[in-house]
């Protein structure tokens, strides 16, 4: 995810200039803190084995807040170089999933999504 952000700051300097590189770092700056926080209450949850609304409803709130900031960076950033940087979170989920393809699988024990106990 992170990798993948790099190139698409870069070709919004090169072809924006400053603005439109710093709304690219904008941007993905808020693509990788929605990744992260995806990541971590996916973990969580399958930690917990939530069946309720608990860590559910965090995801949901997590999507009006990314709305939010969405909001709020598009009135202070370039709209183009925003658009850049957030598209960093398709490019890299995509760029994950052929590195997951061409170099094995990948089970939730490799990732410490298990805990200790429930790894036997």
């Amino acid at each position: 995810m992170g990798a993948s952000t790099l190139p698409l700051v870069v070709i919004a300097f090169v072809g924006g200039g400053l603005e439109r590189g710093l709304g690219a770092i904008a941007g993905a700056s808020l693509a990788m803190l929605n990744w992260l926080v995806i990541r971590w209450v996916v973990m969580a949850i399958v930690r917990r084995g939530d069946r309720g609304f608990g860590l559910t409803s965090v995801l949901v709130a997590k999507i009006g807040f990314v709305l939010a900031g969405a909001a709020i960076l598009l009135r202070i950033f370039d709209a183009t170089g925003l658009i850049l940087g957030v598209s960093a979170l398709v490019t890299g989920l995509f760029g994950g999933a052929l590195h997951l393809h061409f170099n094995g699988s990948l089970n939730a024990q490799d990732e410490g999504v298990l805990g200790a106990g429930e790894r036997d």
